[in-house]
Formats: C-alpha cells, structure tokens, sequence
C-alpha cells in the first residue's frame, strides 16, 4: 500500500490535475464534434398502443444476458429497461397506460458532459456508450442525469455503472435494438432521430383527436434519442415535465471547465509547500548541527 507521506500526496495531486486536464481536453474535443442528424439513431414509443407485455423487458435482458425478470418494477444493473403501469382517473373513468422506462440517450447528455474520465460518450449512431475501463466509479453522472437513469453495481468487488446502451453493438450493424424487434403491436418504432419526428408530426396532425399535441423528448433538455407519443397528456403519465429545452450538459461543461485550473493551482500550491518545507526542515537540522557542535566546543 502506498505511503500517505507528503511527497506521494504531492505526486498524487500532480497525477489528479493532469487527468482532470486531459479529461477536460477531451471533452472540448467532443463539444466541438457535432453529431450528424443522418446518422443519429433513435426510438419513437408510442405510448397508446403499448399493451404491457413486457416482450421488450425479456428481450433486453436476453441480449445483455441477465436472469429473466419481466416483472421488473425498476432500473436495476440487471433490468436495464421496464414497464411501468400507470392509472389515470378521468372523472368517472379509470384508464390505465403503460410506460416504458431506459435510458433516454439525450443528444446533449449531461452524464457523458460530468463524467470526468470520458467513461460516458455520445456516438453519431445516437447511443450514450459507456465504456467501463475509463470509470473511476465517481458517479457524478447519476447525479447529473436528469432522468435519474444510470445504476450502480453497490453489490460488486469491482462495480460498474449500468444503463440502456440502445445496443450499441447492434445500431453498429445497422440492425434495430432487441426491445424494438420485439413489440409485437409495433408501439416501438425505431430509425433516424429526425425521420422519427417528421413521422410523429404527421401522425399528431391526421388524428390530433387521439394524440396530445406534445412529442416527448423532441425538445426536452435538449432533445432525447428515446421520445415518446401519447394519447394521454404527460403530466398525467408522471413523466417530468419542468427540464426546459437546455441541455443540462451547459451548466456542468461551465463547472467542469474549471477543473483543471483549480488541480493544476492546488498541485502548484502543494508543490511549492513541500519545497519550501523541505528548505526550512533542512535548514533547522542544519542549525542544529552547528548548535551541537558550537556546544561540544565550549565543553572542551
């Protein structure tokens, strides 16, 4: 085990900034790679033809091979996506809807813009990725999501964080997320981000009387790869509806930014105490070299 001694933090502070700097690096980098709109993937869920099969909840646990657990009533590192039933009371009537829940896989994510090593990435194919040998374990991404999505592994030697990665592996193939290919009523419709909103725009506008003139997901904290349709108004759904149209990742790329200022000039501070520590411990053996010596001298 290493040293806690004042020259190891030192060296510890001096290898922290630089990693924060690099990662800061780094994200300026992605900042200024705009993802392309043709080739930017996404789904479009419609929430009034969703049945509650739950298909899609054993599909994605078959494809990430996790034990099978339809029932799932939450995110979890081995449900990565759920159904959740929702009662609507409409005066005398009861209705109930049922709402798919994953990863959102926002166009401007704050996880990816909080996480510090670059463990979380937008791709062009419209996935939030997350590559798990850059995690630190941070989780400063759970706390900048603002759909509180990301997992922890709390019960793992060595966790991971766990979300919907829309399979990423699959979008790479051209070929279509295990969840989608499974709805058996097509209330999952998956394709190109801005085909999938022209599409949800017409079908608002042939039956506005059954669609709520709202896409979700469109617009919200900057715009998701997941968006929803519905014949029920959202706040009704339970889904949030006070994110505004910013992304979130504008105010943690503000804060972020600071980073590496602050390591680098805490490194500089610690540096410069240790050497002028240093220079005083030196000198004060030194004065008592010349002390003991001038003493031994009187004594003769």
């Amino acid at each position: 085990m290493l040293e806690l001694t004042r020259r190891n933090f030192v060296k510890l502070t001096g290898i922290i900034g630089l990693t924060a700097a690099t990662a800061s690096v780094s994200k300026i980098a992605q900042g200024e790679e705009k993802i392309n709109p043709e080739t930017s993937k996404g789904m479009l869920i419609d929430i009034s033809k969703c049945i509650g099969c739950k298909m899609c909840v054993t599909a994605c646990q078959n494809k990430n091979g996790f034990p099978e657990n339809p029932q799932a009533t939450d995110l979890s590192p081995e449900s990565w996506t759920y159904v959740k039933p929702v009662n609507i009371n409409k005066g005398s009537e009861e209705l109930q809807r049922n709402v798919k829940q994953q990863c959102l896989h926002c166009v401007n994510p704050s996880c990816a813009s909080a996480c510090l090593v670059g463990a979380l990435v937008k791709t062009n194919e419209g996935a939030v990725n997350y590559e798990a040998w850059r995690c630190i374990g941070c989780r400063y991404c759970m706390i900048a999501c603002p759909f509180n999505i990301p997992r922890y592994q709390w019960d793992k030697l060595n966790p991971f964080i766990t979300k919907c990665l829309l399979c990423y592996d699959k979008l790479l193939e051209n070929e279509q997320p295990a969840c989608a290919s499974q709805c058996p009523v097509k209330a999952i419709t998956f394709g190109n981000r801005v085909e999938l909103i022209s599409y949800a725009e017409k079908l608002i506008k042939e039956i506005p009387d059954k669609y709520v003139p709202h896409i979700y997901g469109k617009s919200e904290v900057g715009g998701t790869a997941i968006m929803y349709i519905a014949d029920i108004p959202f706040a009704d759904l339970n889904f949030k509806m006070d994110l505004g149209t910013t992304p979130k990742s504008d105010y943690t790329d503000n804060v972020l930014a600071k980073v590496p200022a602050v390591a680098g000039g805490l490194g500089t501070i610690l540096t410069l105490s240790y050497f002028l520590t240093r220079y005083y411990d030196k000198n004060q053996i030194q004065i008592q070299i010349q002390e003991k010596k001038e003493g031994e001298e009187d004594e003769k």
